[in-house]
């Protein structure tokens, strides 16, 4: 039996932004497809990658059929898609409900 395609690639390499993204796919322990391409190298701006984004920038997270650039985009959708805890990158005064992590809510 073939080994399944991992449904995530991350696009970029060598840089701090690019850096979150692979740390929080870590973090979330998900299988991911690495393309290490670096910026102002001119892999940026092959055809296929321009398509991908027009901006030539670095980092890219493709999830199937998404698309998604710029980091706090990219680990805010993980977190939100993978994490399966609130906890990730929302402040708490955006929860709809208290949230502690023995499971009781405060009175």
């Amino acid at each position: 039996m073939a080994a399944r395609k991992p449904r995530l690639i991350l696009w970029g390499a060598s840089t701090p932004r690019t850096l979150r993204a692979h740390w929080m796919l870590h973090e979330l322990g998900l299988d991911y497809e690495k393309r290490p391409i670096g910026p102002r190298t001119g892999e940026t701006q092959t055809p296929e990658f321009t398509q991908l984004n027009p901006r030539q920038k670095i980092p890219v997270l493709q999830d199937g059929e998404l698309t998604l650039v710029e980091s706090a985009a990219i680990i805010t959708y993980l977190a939100d898609t993978y994490g399966g805890l609130r906890a990730w990158c929302h402040p708490p005064f955006l929860w709809s409900a208290p949230f502690t992590t023995s499971g009781a809510s405060s009175s």
